[in-house]
């Protein structure tokens, strides 16, 4: 790598081995070989975009990079990030869950489930920075009840569905990545700039289905379903784990979703999952 790259990247090329990186790390809990290229990087890409954008700690870890690698003016790629969130009727999802006895307080990767009726265009729930931390997320959603299905090996053709009655089962979860500048990811299976067919859906499954009243075309906001979303994530402590040949004490993640939903202003349905890191290693170059 030394002899490819050092003359037409950068003057210098460190390659370290992995090593164990969470919020907040200071100089100090650095390996030694990386202490003395504290702020002096230009560049810091990462590749930690999960299926709902920061489900892999995406805003914790590359924010924590940032502070300690980056020059004044550095650039982060991404640079930022937006969730999305649809409700979604899903009888084979519900099915498999129940029939395989998983939990409905975990959260689930899936491809577009193949019955899977859009109860309401995605909304966006929450954005990030990957410069700067903001600690909880909350997002406050409505979605006016206007059900299709998706055709997606025709184009993304849209079929609205009227005249019938729908079961929320869950939320689908989605991101919109901006790498740099006007470069973006977009994952959304509905959007007319979705370019990025490597993620799946983030899904948040409801232990408990919420009715809604038969849709007829053109009640675009008669009936409206409410999302109260939270996310939170924590350091949480391990014992000593064997890391790159030493043991070390290890710092790990806690992430934690909450999600109530209701309808006409009753609270229906309320779930939640926590999600654990066990520290995220990164091998790479500066």
């Amino acid at each position: 790598m030394r002899e490819q790259f050092c003359e037409s990247v950068a003057t210098e090329v460190v390659v370290h081995d992995a090593f164990s990186l969470y919020p907040g790390m200071q100089v100090n809990e650095l390996p030694e070989g990386l202490q003395n290229l504290v702020g002096r990087c230009n560049l810091v890409i990462s590749e930690l975009l999960g299926c709902f954008g920061d489900d892999e700690f995406l805003p914790e870890l590359t924010v924590t990079m940032c502070n300690l690698f980056h020059k004044p003016g550095g650039i982060s790629i991404p640079e930022s990030w937006e969730s999305y969130l649809v409700p979604v009727q899903t009888f084979n999802m519900d099915a498999f869950l129940r029939n395989a006895k998983r939990s409905y307080e975990s959260t689930y990767t899936t491809g577009l489930p193949e019955d899977g009726v859009f109860l309401a265009e995605p909304r966006l729930a929450w954005k990030g920075s990957c410069y700067s931390y903001g600690g909880s997320f909350l997002g406050l959603l409505e979605f006016p009840h206007t059900p299709f299905m998706l055709r997606t090996k025709s184009g993304r053709q849209k079929t609205v569905l009227s005249n019938s009655e729908f079961l929320l089962h869950g939320l689908l979860g989605y991101f919109k990545a901006f790498l740099y500048k006007d470069i973006f990811i977009d994952t959304r299976h509905s959007s007319p700039l979705r370019n990025s067919f490597h993620w799946e859906c983030f899904y948040l499954p409801l232990k408990t289905p919420v009715r809604l009243p038969v849709y007829e075309e053109g009640d675009e906001g008669h009936v409206v379903v409410c999302v109260a979303i939270m996310r939170h994530c924590r350091q949480i402590f391990q014992n000593a784990a064997a890391v790159s040949s030493s043991s070390i004490r290890r710092k790990c993640l806690k992430l934690h979703y909450a999600w109530s939903v209701s309808r006409c202003g009753t609270v229906s349905v309320f779930s939640s999952c926590t999600m654990k890191g066990s520290g995220v290693y990164l091998h790479y170059s500066l």
